[in-house]
């Protein structure tokens, strides 16, 4: 039998730096819209998608959506300073959950459905927790955490290459994420995703670079 999988989605009302932004029309839809449909489409037996927001807008929208279940966020936990890892454990206490969660943000529009599938056929092989990375574009001998005008001093003068968590993707199983507190630490596995995919929306300009990439891609079909 296979185990329980529970994507969550989560969409606070407030944003810091793109006003509304879960709602912000993004290639003729709510941002928020691609990650619900895309999780709509990935096919599992035991598989729950909930929506967890502060926001009346985004629940009136979520009701659209029949197999999308939705978890009104008490306002504690959707402040500017809330942790997203407080709403998840919210959730999982509210449905008395046990198996598998998979964050899905919205933020992450370029995911495709082939990287939340690669993410469940790795934890279903025991390679839990698992969470997605892109490889950064220099390597660690360019790159310094001397803050200018400091001078430049490499964090590691051997050419290493560095990887990063992209937001794409975190899976977890419910009782060690609550255990542990988090999605990764050294026990968490990773799965590789290419820059092109990898970009998680906080500014304006990562906004228009993600909508540029998203309809070339519409126009190319590719899922």
């Amino acid at each position: 039998m296979k185990q329980n999988i529970l994507f969550v989605i989560l969409a606070r009302k407030g944003s810091l730096r793109i006003k509304n932004k879960n709602m912000k029309i993004f290639h003729k839809k709510p941002l928020i819209a691609w990650t619900i449909e895309q999780s709509l489409r990935i096919k599992h037996p035991n598989k729950r998608i909930v929506l967890s927001t502060d926001s009346d807008k985004i629940l009136s929208y979520a009701n659209k959506f029949k197999e999308l279940e939705t978890v009104k966020r008490p306002k504690a936990l959707a402040t500017e300073n809330a942790s997203s890892l407080d709403a998840i454990k919210h959730i999982i206490k509210k449905l008395k959950y046990k198996g598998y969660v998979i964050l899905l943000q919205p933020t992450s529009p370029l995911r495709l459905d082939k990287d939340i599938k690669e993410v469940i056929n790795l934890i279903s092989k025991g390679k839990t927790p698992c969470m997605s990375v892109c490889k950064c574009v220099h390597d660690s001998s360019l790159i310094t955490n001397n803050c200018p005008p400091k001078k430049f001093s490499s964090i590691n003068r051997k050419k290493q290459i560095v990887y990063y968590p992209n937001g794409a993707l975190y899976a977890a199983y419910s009782s060690w994420f609550e255990k542990n507190k988090t999605f990764y630490n050294n026990q968490t596995y990773t799965y590789l995703m290419p820059e092109k995919r990898s970009i998680d929306i906080d500014y304006d300009f990562q906004f228009e670079m993600s909508e540029a990439l998203f309809k070339n891609r519409e126009k190319n079909k590719i899922t």
